[in-house]
């Protein structure tokens, strides 16, 4: 079936009289493809509340908005923070980039350019790319990532990990540890 312009839709509707049950499905269908509301803003500072407690605040100079039917996705412009709390309400991880992207369909960040991170127990990242899944509080990068903890500092490629650092795996590996003396 041949897809019709939502607007020419809109246009020949009235000219067209009765339309069958199965036309006016089709034009149903086609008009709710197109619905979407597209908003911009300024000085953007917003929370993200899940079951009643402040999980993620988000600060940024601009971003744009997008509502449709499969969800939102706002495209900020940095500087970009978002600052993950825990259910205390204690900051967790502290991210910040150049720019963002956040898409409520899939419960996920995309942080580019610059990307920095910083953990509630002093562990800190750098990258140039770098995805949060929110629901499970993972993180990946394909590209080249640093992480300095308080002991060591490590580079590599191909991070998959939780976004506190707690856990986490990289690929191609350089830098240094300081291990633990063994008393025995």
């Amino acid at each position: 079936m041949a897809r019709i312009s939502p607007l020419l839709l809109l246009l020949l509707l009235p000219a067209c009289g009765n339309l069958s049950e199965s036309d006016q499905q089709a034009v149903k269908e086609a008009l709710s493809d197109s619905l979407a509301y597209i908003s911009e803003s300024w000085d953007i500072n917003v929370s993200i509340i899940e079951h009643g407690l402040r999980k993620v605040d988000i600060t940024a100079p601009y971003g744009t908005s997008k509502e449709s039917s499969t969800g939102t996705e706002m495209t900020l412009t940095g500087p970009v923070n978002v600052t993950v709390r825990d259910t205390s309400g204690a900051m967790e991880v502290e991210i910040r980039s150049d720019a963002a992207r956040y898409s409520t369909r899939e419960g996920q960040f995309i942080f580019d350019g610059n990307v920095r991170a910083r953990t509630f127990n002093n562990k800190r990242l750098t990258a140039e790319y770098l995805v949060w899944y929110q629901k499970s509080g993972d993180i990946s990068s394909p590209g080249f990532v640093r992480i300095v903890t308080p002991t060591d500092s490590i580079e590599g490629r191909g991070l998959m990990g939780k976004a506190d650092l707690s856990v986490y795996e990289l690929s191609d590996l350089s830098g240094s540890i300081e291990l633990e003396k063994n008393d025995e």
